[in-house]
């Protein structure tokens, strides 16, 4: 049995490194929530170009706002 204090030594190392990467882990997920929780628009951009999202017909192949209807130039 010589190798069974090299199989308890290699699962005690690799659950101390596991131990240690879920304890940062979680940490840092903590974090996270605390910074949210204060400023709940982090790491969000706003949306400042006041633009509206365009697409493209699918019969006459303009561009329009997406906020219209149907394709304000061919009535599609």
């Amino acid at each position: 049995m010589p190798e069974l204090p090299f199989i308890v030594l290699s699962t005690t190392l690799f659950f101390g490194i596991l131990y240690h990467v879920v304890k940062a882990a979680v940490r840092n997920g903590i974090g996270e929530a605390h910074a949210l929780r204060e400023n709940p628009n982090a790491g969000t951009e706003p949306f400042t170009d006041g633009a509206i999202s365009q697409t493209t017909c699918l019969h006459c192949g303009e561009d329009y706002d997406m906020d219209y209807p149907r394709c304000p130039h061919c009535k599609q």
